[in-house]
């Protein structure tokens, strides 16, 4: 797998679904389709090569690879966050230059 197949919306849908326990839940709180959230996870779980989920009835559970997955989605949605707030605020990492005289 490359990175080119690394989606981070899928990775939110993820995080949604972890969160609520089922594809309604999350297509709700994310104000998608659900088939639109069942459909992007199941491309995540196709371009991992892993299922991420085992069922229980209706609602959806994290398995070893998504608790996995999930750990680093979260990391990685909560950087990009980070990213975006600092980019609308203008903040961020502030260049240096110091001048000094040699002699």
């Amino acid at each position: 797998m490359n990175l080119r197949r690394l989606d981070l919306i899928q990775l939110a849908y993820l995080r949604a679904v972890a969160q609520s326990g089922s594809v309604t839940g999350a297509a709700a709180a994310l104000a998608v389709a659900p088939q639109t959230v069942s459909g992007q996870l199941r491309v995540l779980e196709q371009n991992l090569g892993r299922a991420l989920f085992d069922r229980a009835g209706r609602s959806l559970r994290l398995n070893d690879t998504g608790r996995l997955v999930l750990d680093y989605a979260t990391d990685m949605l909560s950087r990009g966050e980070d990213l975006l707030r600092a980019v609308e605020s203008g903040a961020g990492p502030q260049a240096s230059f110091a001048v000094g005289v040699d002699e």
